[in-house]
């Protein structure tokens, strides 16, 4: 009995490895690809039914949830956290809260396209209370208060996720997974109210009338879905497949005024792939080639004359490729190295609205401009075991990037003759820069019972010291992640 147990708490040691997410991966280099970890299967689905039995939680800041920056500390406004259930031998249910995709990241970066500006939506406001309505900016100031409140309204939409589900199955030497993820907000309005002038026969303000608005309605959505298979034991090793589609949209109706904003694109294609090739009959050495792909278009305003006359439709083409070798080392630790290369291209196609001496409005498509990214990281990092309760971590790697970024730039003649007109062409102008960016990262892990405790620390605590040796205040831990294995 005594021997069992013993070799129970060390299959619990060894597999616990896996667990620990973005904490793990990014004191270990910052490529979770490279390594086997709980990460994987967001994309990679069929390896989410190896992660079976396990609760985890990881605090994050509520309007960053799931994206790591190098600089991160414990706010007490957001977590993530997801559970992982074996419902039967050969099948597992997981469900996660707040764990965000690329779809709802491409949507809350359309809607904070919408910020406004609140002081001069006050302004207006103000000038429509002064009852300034004999002037000729009266007309002027309730369009600006209709679109900048369409502006609020879509900005200030909160995009919640709800709680995703994943799914997992062994048949033989394979696993299937999928995921289905939805979120979004909306907001509506009946409670504002509307200020019109009452006017005399000659044209002046004589009182105001104050109406109670229809019901104004704004609403966003993201939903994504996710599908993939991991192939055992194949002749050129394991092999994870992950296929993802995602759809977003917005949209915000106001009968009060008749202009409505309406969305278009807003969809996200992406295919990753990993090969595991053992490189030794001992599995100690492992071949680690990734491939990843991601094409789609950010959710943008459709375009209208009256209630979008100007637009911006963005898409967005990315892939990557590299190779890394992970080294087992003393069983429960590990070595890995690695190299990516990856390309990204993003398209701006702008729209105006050109009104004509007649008064009449026409739609005119601006110049197409698109910006390059071409990089190459390299990347190390170790896990070593002091005991069976403590690991210790760190990793670094180095970024070289090459940058194009263009631009619509004027070429034109100016002409001081009367009556002769001004000579202006747009054209497409660029700019280049490169640069080498690094990282260095550390972290711990230790394990009681089956909790998991994975801590990336503060790169200055190297520099500063803990507090209570050099009394510097400052968080040692920049990011945690707690996981029950059972």
């Amino acid at each position: 009995m005594k021997k069992a147990l013993v070799i129970l708490v060390l299959m619990l040691v060894v597999s616990s490895v896996a667990f620990g997410a973005s904490t793990r991966w990014n004191a270990l280099g910052g490529e979770h690809r490279f390594i086997i970890d709980t990460t994987n299967y967001t994309i990679y689905p069929g390896r989410v039914t190896i992660f079976g039995n396990a609760l985890f939680v990881i605090p994050v800041p509520k309007a960053d949830v799931k994206e790591f920056y190098d600089l991160r500390y414990f706010t007490d406004d957001g977590f993530v956290a997801g559970a992982l259930l074996n419902v039967c031998k050969n099948m597992t249910l997981a469900v996660h809260y707040n764990l965000d995709t690329a779809g709802t990241t491409n949507l809350r970066k359309a809607l904070a396209g919408f910020s406004y500006d609140a002081q001069e939506l006050a302004d207006a406001q103000r000038t429509i209370a002064r009852e300034e309505a004999g002037s000729d900016d009266w007309v002027a100031d309730k369009k600006t208060i209709t679109a900048l409140s369409q502006k609020s309204r879509l900005y200030n939409l909160d995009i919640r996720t709800f709680p995703d589900i994943f799914w997992g199955m062994k048949a033989g030497k394979m696993s299937f997974g999928a995921r289905l993820a939805v979120a979004m907000d909306s907001s509506s309005d009946t409670a504002s109210t509307i200020e019109d002038a009452v006017m005399s026969d000659s044209g002046t303000a004589i009182g105001k009338k104050v109406t109670p608005t229809q019901e104004m309605k704004s609403s966003a959505k993201s939903i994504d879905f996710q599908a993939g298979a991991t192939m055992y034991e194949t002749p050129a090793g394991d092999l994870d497949l992950g296929v993802g589609i995602g759809i977003q949209s917005f949209s915000d109706d106001d009968p009060n005024s008749g202009m409505t904003i309406e969305s278009t694109g807003g969809m996200d294609v992406a295919f990753n792939a990993r090969l595991n090739k053992a490189l030794d009959k001992d599995g100690k050495y492992m071949l680690v080639p990734v491939l990843s792909f991601n094409t789609g278009s950010n959710p943008s305003v459709k375009y209208d004359a009256k209630s979008a006359p100007n637009v911006n439709e963005v898409s967005y083409m990315k892939g990557d490729l590299g190779f890394g070798i992970r080294e087992k080392v003393k069983e429960k630790g590990l070595v890995v190295v690695g190299l990516v290369g990856g390309y990204g291209a993003t398209t701006s196609k702008p729209t105006t609205t050109i009104t004509g001496e007649d008064g009449t409005s026409t739609s005119k498509s601006l110049l197409e401009t698109t910006d390059t990214t071409m990089n190459a990281t390299v990347l190390a990092g170790c896990e070593y075991p002091i005991t069976k309760w403590l690991i210790i971590r760190g990793g670094a790697n180095m970024k070289f990037t090459a940058l194009t970024d263009e631009m619509i730039v004027q070429d034109k003649t100016l002409t001081y003759v009367s009556g002769e007109k001004d000579v202006i062409n747009d054209v497409l102008g660029s700019k280049k820069s490169t640069g080498v960016s690094y990282y260095y990262n550390m972290g711990i892990r230790t394990i009681y019972n089956g909790l998991i405790l994975d801590f990336l620390l503060s790169r200055n605590i190297l520099h500063r010291g803990p507090f209570i040796l050099s009394g510097a205040d400052g968080i040692w831990a920049s990011h945690i992640c707690v996981t029950y294995a059972f």
